[in-house]
């Protein structure tokens, strides 16, 4: 038995999936950012402080802010990610670059580049994991033994 529980990659891969088409875009908007000013280079991902209030000014403004921080913080977990999946995760989610175009453009076949963006996604959920642990774990009596396999 390791340190780390073992991850369900199926599932783990779906919620990433599901967070980046759902989630991501609307917070980008809440953010008050585009998708423009995701993609920059130059896109400043320090962080950033919440307020805390009662009034419901007060509380868009802290919606307005976590929006923010949870963009911030999905753009710097994309570059912490090993350059090959980090360039899948940028073209697609922050470029809005069709996954054919990707993975023709860095050479991949079909099968090859579909493995490499589902790693990508158990990466990033990694990478996310201080923020929001999109990570869904084996139950006991799904766990297999490699011995199992011998």
């Amino acid at each position: 038995m390791g340190l780390l529980r073992q991850v369900d990659t199926d599932r783990t891969e779906k919620n990433v999936k599901n967070y980046f088409e759902k989630e991501f875009p609307r917070l980008v908007l809440q953010a008050g950012y585009s998708m423009l000013d995701v993609q920059s280079p130059k896109f400043d991902v320090t962080g950033i402080s919440s307020l805390s209030g009662d009034n419901g000014t007060e509380n868009g403004m802290i919606s307005h802010f976590e929006a923010q921080r949870l963009v911030k913080a999905t753009v710097k977990a994309i570059n912490r990610c090993p350059l090959i999946y980090r360039k899948i995760l940028r073209a697609v989610y922050l470029n809005d670059q069709p996954d054919i175009t990707t993975q023709m453009s860095l050479g991949y076949q079909h099968a090859q580049y579909n493995v490499k963006k589902k790693r990508a996604y158990l990466y990033f959920a990694d990478s996310f994991i201080k923020i929001h642990d999109f990570h869904a774990y084996l139950k006991e009596d799904q766990i297999r033994d490699w011995k199992e396999y011998i």
